[in-house]
């Protein structure tokens, strides 16, 4: 265990789906994304460490 860290935290992750027909079989998805903490993950009230990561998501897909 690492000290100082928070034993629970709370985080959070908010998106958006877009998806685009190429053809009639292959499509395009886009999915860009934030995911974020709600608690502090240090328990020492000095550091207030609510860290956010920011992501783009892309796919091809294929169905029969």
């Amino acid at each position: 265990q690492i000290e100082g860290l928070n034993p629970m935290t709370f985080s959070s992750n908010l998106g958006l789906g877009f998806n685009y027909a190429i053809t009639k079989h292959f499509n395009f998805s886009l999915e860009p994304m934030l995911k974020f903490q709600l608690t502090s993950l240090n328990s020492q009230s000095v550091y207030n460490s609510k860290p956010y990561t920011a992501g783009v998501f892309t796919g091809l897909s294929y169905s029969f």
